[in-house]
């Protein structure tokens, strides 16, 4: 009963009147009510994505889904962890970020209901297609530059940032793309020390773990910025930036970027 409890309070952070009031928030037994509920279209950690049409509209949407479940009773702050991304996204609205639609708080789950973005993500385009020549590359590049930037004007380290959370528009579109996946961003003004993202990603001071986990030190968009020269180099090679022991950058590299790749891997200790 506690734990219940628990959960409603840390939801009703996101109702009208308390730090956001532009979308309501529905507190209902069926989401089935509002909308049908189709395929998985990808899974997480503790979310799994589906497909759902609204049943008066006809639009698809993505709905993901966090179910209780997965949480201890004896641990219920991880499900606050969980309301995190809902609470971003309500914030956010930029022509390159996933849009929140509505949120649904049922008996089981957190659904968030998010525009549909049907291309897939870059990772799987890098994968299939190779690298980018340099003429589409910089219009991709720009796209993710515009959706971080808008971000970090709104005070928010995405925390994340890597291929497989940039998805396409469309799949015969190779340049417009959705940033998503904010369950580990936070805002710079509050923690920022704690281990999180992608490994391959990962800033050297986030990777720092006795300055970041234990309050020694804190890092902000330094890290995005660090993730944001992985993607690029990637996007040109289809490959990590330090798989080489030569240090060197890849041929592949056109040379008016390296000056900007080197500028983003600059090391924020302090």
């Amino acid at each position: 009963k506690d734990s219940k409890i628990y959960y409603e309070l840390v939801f009703k952070s996101l109702l009208p009147g308390s730090q956001n009031e532009t979308r309501a928030i529905k507190t209902c037994k069926e989401v089935d009510n509002v909308y049908e509920v189709y395929e998985a279209i990808g899974a997480g950690s503790y979310a799994t994505v589906r497909r759902v049409v609204h049943k008066q509209s006809r639009k698809q949407y993505a709905a993901k889904i966090v179910e209780k479940k997965q949480f201890s009773y004896n641990n219920p702050s991880r499900w606050a962890d969980q309301v995190n991304e809902a609470r971003m996204l309500e914030r956010l609205n930029h022509p390159n970020i996933v849009q929140l639609q509505e949120i649904f708080l049922t008996d089981d789950a957190l659904y968030m209901i998010l525009e549909f973005v049907k291309g897939g993500e870059l990772f799987d385009r890098l994968a299939d297609f190779g690298p980018y020549k340099e003429d589409r590359a910089r219009l991709l590049l720009f796209n993710i530059l515009e959706a971080v930037a808008y971000l970090h004007s709104m005070g928010i380290v995405h925390r994340d940032l890597k291929p497989e959370n940039i998805l396409m528009v469309d799949k015969d579109d190779d340049v417009n793309i959705k940033l998503a996946d904010f369950g580990v961003a936070k805002e710079e003004r509050g923690g920022r020390g704690t281990f999180c993202g992608s490994m391959s990603y990962i800033a050297p001071e986030v990777l720092k773990r006795k300055d970041t986990v234990f309050g020694k030190g804190r890092y902000g968009k330094g890290a995005d910025i660090w993730s944001l020269g992985v993607i690029a180099y990637i996007v040109f090679t289809a490959c990590p930036p330090f798989d080489d022991e030569s240090g060197e950058f890849s041929p592949f590299v056109p040379h008016r970027y390296i000056y900007i790749l080197i500028s983003c891997f600059r090391c924020e200790y302090n």
